[in-house]
């Protein structure tokens, strides 16, 4: 990790700042540090590459551990977010969150598409170790549910789930990346049929959380 944040250093003081800064953000040590364990799309040669490649005004984009195309896709430096396309059907998301105005943890969000897509979450010190208990609470399927009309309508809640037996919400980020979206996607891989019976039953598709200092609080 060291001789990564050497190398990211000196890719600073090669910039003329007018791609990122001189000033290495929080994220893109985030990205750099990043242990290949928990990465094994891009090495972290590769991501350095990536970051060096972005300063120099090129395009962000190396072949990656599987043969195929990754690329720093966007990057909000001021809050500390960035998103890296994996693949056509892949994404991750690095969200370096903030406690009283520092930096506090890094948040994670990996999402595959097959088609609909589907996310999965982590969150780690600054230092890259897993914490045991998360800053989001857990999504289900039955989030996105209105009990009240399954009861009223006689049905069991059994019913409405087993329909969506594929539990596919993906996470984004969005605004100014500190509000956290998930979506329901499980519709999508429904036929016509089990739409229909599901539709009534789906009081929203879309949940938001936003971070308040401690933890994604959900609106």
């Amino acid at each position: 990790m060291a001789a990564a944040l050497t190398m990211l250093q000196s890719l600073a003081a090669q910039t003329d700042g007018t791609q990122i800064s001189g000033i290495v953000s929080n994220v893109e040590k985030a990205f750099v540090t990043m242990p290949d364990q928990y990465y094994m799309t891009l090495t972290q040669e590769m991501r350095i590459l990536m970051v060096d490649r972005l300063r120099k005004g090129e395009e962000p984009k190396v072949r990656n551990h599987f043969g195929g195309d990754s690329r720093i896709d966007s990057i909000d430096q001021q809050n500390d977010w960035m998103r890296i396309r994996n693949s056509e059907n892949g994404a991750l998301e690095i969200k370096v969150l903030q406690t009283q105005g520092k930096p506090s943890a890094i948040f994670l969000v990996f999402t595959a598409c097959a088609p609909a897509c589907s996310s999965h979450t982590g969150v780690f010190t600054l230092d890259w170790r897993l914490l045991p208990s998360s800053v989001l609470s857990n999504v289900s399927i039955n989030d996105f549910l209105d009990m009240d009309k399954i009861k009223e309508d006689g049905k069991k809640e059994e019913y409405v789930t087993s329909l969506l037996d594929l539990q596919l919400v993906d996470f984004s980020f969005a605004g100014d990346h500190n509000t956290l979206k998930a979506t329901l996607n499980s519709e999508k891989e429904l036929s016509q049929e089990d739409r229909d019976k599901v539709a009534p039953y789906i009081k929203t598709r879309q949940i938001t959380f936003v971070w308040d200092g401690t933890s994604f609080v959900r609106q």
